[in-house]
């Protein structure tokens, strides 16, 4: 719960809160191994931020012509294509992979793949604003 839950009540923000809930329902996301990650993106201009455990991730994608100052004036950003990004430190085998839609929290694309070395490479689905991914070792 954010501590000015007023503003939340104030503003109706309760949709986008709603959809971060649901996202997050399930994942390590209090576990005190949840750390963060230095996640790379190459060959997309998206930025990246990630938390993970050896066998979790949450990764973020974001279109820096959706966000402020790039953005500022687009109406409607080009969509992000192609973004392949690389998550360390995670246990070998293999890993499902759910995209969501941040602004509903509805999951828009499904993976299989494969950490060797303990590098994690997944390819992101196209996008125009932002994009989340939960990662679980299977």
């Amino acid at each position: 719960m954010t501590w000015w839950w007023e503003s939340i009540h104030g503003a109706n923000l309760y949709h986008p809160w709603s959809a971060l809930a649901r996202f997050l329902d399930g994942t390590a996301i209090a576990s005190p191994h949840l750390q963060p990650a230095s996640a790379t993106v190459k060959d997309a201009l998206a930025r990246v931020w990630a938390v993970a455990t050896p066998r979790e991730a949450l990764i973020w994608l974001l279109n820096p012509a959706a966000n402020w100052p790039e953005g500022a004036n687009l109406e409607s950003p080009p969509s992000v294509s192609g973004a392949v990004g690389t998550v360390p430190a995670m246990d070998d085998g293999p890993y499902s992979v759910e995209w969501s839609d941040t602004l509903e929290g509805k999951v828009v694309a499904t993976a299989e793949d494969r950490a060797t070395t303990g590098q994690l490479t997944l390819t992101a689905p196209d996008f125009r604003v932002d994009l989340a991914a939960r990662v679980k070792k299977r």
